[in-house]
């Protein structure tokens, strides 16, 4: 289970969408990106990314590293 401050992997052609309520925006990752969790949701994620925090779908997270990751 993911949990916030944790490094995360970002397949390639994943969407991320802009958590701004100034504007909405949607990205499509050209090439997969690791980002850090800050909030964990059942559908919907936020990260952080390239210093700025997007939404992404939960599902699409993939936790970077390995065994006796600290």
């Amino acid at each position: 289970m993911l949990m916030k401050g944790d490094l995360v992997r970002l397949p390639q052609y994943c969407r991320v969408f802009s958590s701004s309520e100034e504007s909405f925006r949607v990205r499509v990752l050209k090439e997969p990106k690791i980002a850090i969790v800050l909030n964990v949701g059942n559908d919907k994620s936020t990260i952080l990314l390239e210093n700025a925090t997007w939404a992404v779908s939960t599902k699409d997270m993939q936790l970077y590293g390995g065994r006796n990751v600290c």
